[in-house]
């Protein structure tokens, strides 16, 4: 694992779980959070069998940039993914996410949704997508599991509200292929 990942991982774990915490692991409500690995994950919740809590997730993307920035001239359109990070609790994913590290295997797909609850539904408010997800590193600890991973495309889905009374109106929906340099926005 390169120096970069292992301080990547605990600067944002600690960030993210002191803002955080993980405190809501010991209620029975259904989750703000959760993620899908593939088959990896199981939860009891209706719809999202094949998920479990998330504690925390970041994720960073960027472009490569010449040090001249006043220009669009020396800008370059190379876009680039940092590490997602995803912080779970343990579980029998655990093993499984340990195995793929060292494997090497790629997941096809990890999904983070935000669930809200409107008019007594639940209903996913934010769905990210990763694809061609390979993970790079894994921190095992008391309090939860922390896989630090790259992707090739990453989608962003965020369920859009009316202001005046709350109703669905659409979804705003950016998405990037980091092996094709590919952007989209819907």
């Amino acid at each position: 694992m390169p120096g970069r990942s292992v301080s990547f991982r605990n600067t944002r774990v600690t960030t993210i779980l002191d803002r955080y915490g993980t405190d809501n692991t010991t209620t029975v409500q259904t989750p703000e959070w959760m993620v899908s690995l593939d088959d990896l994950c199981k939860s009891t919740i209706e719809g999202y069998k094949k998920y479990t809590n998330l504690y925390g997730y970041f994720s960073e993307s960027s472009r490569y940039i010449a040090p001249d920035l006043s220009e669009n001239l020396f800008m370059s359109s190379a876009i680039k993914a940092a590490e997602l990070l995803l912080i779970l609790p343990h579980g029998e994913h655990g093993p499984k996410i340990d195995w793929k590290v060292f494997d090497g295997t790629i997941i096809k797909k990890a999904t983070i949704v935000r669930i809200g609850t409107t008019e007594g539904t639940v209903v996913p408010l934010q769905i990210l997508t990763f694809e061609t997800v390979r993970f790079t590193g894994i921190e095992l600890n008391i309090r939860y599991i922390a896989v630090s991973a790259q992707f090739a495309k990453k989608t962003n889905d965020i369920q859009v509200f009316k202001q005046s009374d709350g109703k669905a109106e659409g979804h705003k929906i950016s998405s990037v292929d980091f092996n094709k340099n590919n952007l989209e926005f819907k």
